[in-house]
């Protein structure tokens, strides 16, 4: 099917359903494939809503004043990299990965500019930043690009996974700014776990670990390299 955008508030609706979609976002058009038929919407959707499955969303154009939303489902946004320019959600009002019953993944796996992910808790937005801006919520997994990362993280109480990217780029992750009287533990064994005794960070290809500002523990159990 091909429908395009001649009538407000030029809505992309899939919340009532439950297969999993892939859903890609170009220059010129939003293809939404249900594993039945694919749907093809040409022109500027700005409210895109998929449903209850796991659904994978690949973002290869800015999203200015556009509001993407999974809802429930482990889902995963791929930012991409067009061979030219990176595209990590830029002008979004709202990136919203859904249910925070659910995994929901960022993906900058392909980017190759420097991030700087700034994660201030579990209720609250992300804000993931090379060169623009992009803001997040309700993701619970985020992985770095090719280049050299930072992720700032104030310690909250849920349980996540920080991956840095990449194979040869130096990625960092600081929890120094991480609220007063919070004490970490951090387990390195070739990945890192950090913990606060009752939730955990999965840290996965960092190079540098910055803890909090308070005794933290740092516990060396297998020199991995």
């Amino acid at each position: 099917n091909t429908i395009t955008d001649d009538t407000s508030p030029n809505v992309i609706d899939y919340s009532a359903v439950g297969v999993n979609l892939n859903v890609n976002l170009t220059a010129t058009n939003t293809t939404v494939d249900n594993t039945v038929k694919p749907d093809d919407f040409t022109g500027t959707f700005t409210n895109i809503q998929t449903g209850s499955g796991n659904d994978d969303v690949f973002v290869t154009r800015a999203l200015t004043g556009t509001t993407l939303q999974t809802n429930d489902g482990n889902d995963i946004f791929y930012f991409q990299n067009d061979g030219t320019n990176d595209y990590i959600g830029d002008g979004a009002t709202l990136l919203d990965g859904g249910a925070a019953t659910t995994v929901d993944t960022a993906d900058f796996s392909t980017i190759a500019g420097a991030l700087t992910v700034n994660y201030t808790g579990c209720a609250a937005n992300t804000t993931v930043t090379s060169g623009v801006s992009s803001t997040l919520t309700n993701f619970e997994s985020f992985i770095g690009g090719t280049a050299a990362d930072t992720f700032n993280v104030a310690w909250s109480p849920c349980n996540l996974t920080f991956n840095g990217g990449g194979t040869t780029d130096t990625d960092t992750i600081d929890y120094s700014t991480s609220a007063s009287g919070t004490n970490l533990t951090f387990t390195l064994n070739g990945t890192t776990d950090v913990t606060d005794v009752t939730n955990h960070h999965n840290l996965v290809s960092f190079s540098i670990l910055r803890g909090t500002n308070q005794a933290d523990v740092f516990t060396l159990t297998n020199d991995a390299g």
